[in-house]
């Protein structure tokens, strides 16, 4: 689990995390080719997720290389 301050330092980089086991097309496409924190604002909506990720048992695994 990241912590928040691990995001906000990641603010306009490209962050990877592991299979969530959702089927959606969001995160499939997360999954392949990562995503860019653009902002303050998704840097916390990424850190809240995660937390709400791992309360139902399932941990994202953000990290910084793929």
């Amino acid at each position: 689990m990241q912590k928040r301050e691990w995001f906000i330092s990641n603010i306009g980089k490209k962050i990877y995390r592991d299979d969530s086991g959702c089927p959606c097309d969001t995160c499939k496409e997360i999954l392949e080719n990562g995503l860019i924190i653009t902002d303050k604002e998704k840097a916390d909506h990424l850190f809240y997720t995660q937390n709400d990720f791992m309360a139902e048992g399932l941990d994202l695994n953000y990290r910084d290389v793929k």
